[in-house]
């Protein structure tokens, strides 16, 4: 049995937002232009059934919701981790960091937090 979780595209929120303009708006280092990742058959089940055959079968995909809730920080720690800032130059990757800070501002809560819905796919199948 192959059993994975991977990322799944979350629900639009004003941090996701945030993230999709900054990565917009600083691009990468010339040298990382043409660099792409990910495998588009991951984002459906009928994707995934094409990865996956013919050496499997049975093939159970269950989409998980997680309700985050971030300090604007920890928000940023959290795309840090994504490619595209690491595919900035320095300076381009604190300015980044200066506008995200600026876009989620007004929606952090009273208790210092933004919500973050996330999403991740879960699946499952049998090798032939």
């Amino acid at each position: 049995t192959l059993a994975a979780i991977v990322g799944a595209r979350p629900p639009g929120s004003p941090v996701f937002d945030a993230y999709l303009h900054v990565i917009e708006r600083f691009p990468r280092q010339a040298r990382f232009a043409g660099v792409r990742f990910g495998d588009a058959r991951f984002r459906s089940p009928d994707g995934l059934t094409q990865l996956l055959a013919p050496g499997f079968r049975d093939l159970a995909v269950e989409d998980l919701q997680l309700a985050l809730r971030l300090t604007p920080e920890a928000a940023w720690q959290w795309f840090l981790r994504m490619y595209d800032i690491h595919m900035m130059d320095a300076e381009d990757r604190e300015a980044a960091r200066s506008a995200f800070m600026v876009r989620i501002t007004p929606h952090v809560q009273a208790d210092g937090l933004l919500p973050y819905p996330q999403a991740m796919r879960f699946f499952r199948a049998v090798r032939e």
